[in-house]
This record gives structure tokens, C-alpha cells and sequence, in this order.
């Protein structure tokens, strides 16, 4: 096994630092800045670096690194990279297996695109079920006469 992936296969063995988000309130924001905080420290100490040493190497306080490590402040994109230049990792394996604990809500419309919003928006501000259900034996016809392409 390469050495990234001894030290990959590690961080995710141990659950290092694991905590419980499952239980937690926390928005999906907070818990990624927490999991990368937890991933920043644990490729620190890693490498053998105290706070202070890693600070340095970035001109940061070792306070700040701390801040980064809890999850108190969140790390930006460029200073993630900084990060993985100095403790030697991709900026992109810090958040490769983030599982969110909260779902995923689908768009109520299930459309993705301008037109298909506004049209189900529309929609939805109809009351009266009679002409909702005309219009929607309008758009299936429609729907079933359009030729692809």
C-alpha cells in the first residue's frame, strides 16, 4: 500500500475523532468545517507537527490552526490547499467521505432548470382542483404529442 493510502486507510480505521453528527443539530456547514478540521489536525499530527509549527509554516497563529482543527472557523478553499502543500495531501481528501446527516430535500418540482420552476410555481398558486386537473391533462397530452429532437 502507498504511503497516502496507509495514511488514508488510518485516519478512516481509527474513525479519528469520531463524533456523533447523527444526534447533532448542527447545519451541514458546521459539520463540514468540523470533518475537515478533524482531518487537518489528524494529517498534522501525522507529520509530526505541533500547532505552532504547522502555524508557521502557513504565517498563522497557532491559534488560528486550533480554530481550524475545531471547526470554530471555517478554512477557505485557497488556505485548504496551502494546508495540503505543507502536510502533503490533495485539498480534495479532506472532504472525500463527508456523509451529511441530514437528507438531501429534492426541489418540490423535481425540475431543474428556470422555466420548469416557474411554470410548477405557477402551479401552485392554483386553488381551484377543477382547472388544476384540466391543466395537468393539458401538459400530459402535450407532453405525449412532442416529437424528440
Amino acid at each position: 500500500m502507498c504511503y497516502h493510502g496507509a495514511r488514508y486507510k488510518l485516519f478512516h480505521d481509527r474513525n479519528f475523532w469520531s463524533v456523533d453528527m447523527a444526534k447533532s443539530k448542527m447545519r451541514v456547514a458546521q459539520q463540514v468545517d468540523l470533518h475537515i478540521g478533524k482531518f487537518i489536525r489528524y494529517q498534522r499530527i501525522f507529520q509530526g507537527m505541533t500547532q505552532s509549527q504547522l502555524g508557521e509554516k502557513l504565517r498563522l497563529s497557532y491559534q488560528q490552526i486550533q480554530k481550524y482543527e475545531t471547526g470554530a472557523n471555517r478554512i477557505s478553499c485557497g488556505r485548504l490547499y496551502e494546508m495540503g502543500l505543507v502536510l502533503d495531501f490533495d485539498s480534495g481528501e479532506a472532504v472525500k467521505d463527508f456523509k451529511s446527516t441530514k437528507a438531501v430535500m429534492p426541489l418540490p418540482h423535481g425540475g431543474t432548470d428556470r422555466a420548469t420552476h416557474d411554470l410548477v410555481n405557477s402551479f401552485r398558486h392554483i386553488k381551484q382542483k377543477d382547472i388544476r386537473t384540466t391543466i395537468g391533462s393539458l401538459v400530459r397530452l402535450l407532453a405525449k404529442n412532442v416529437s424528440p429532437g
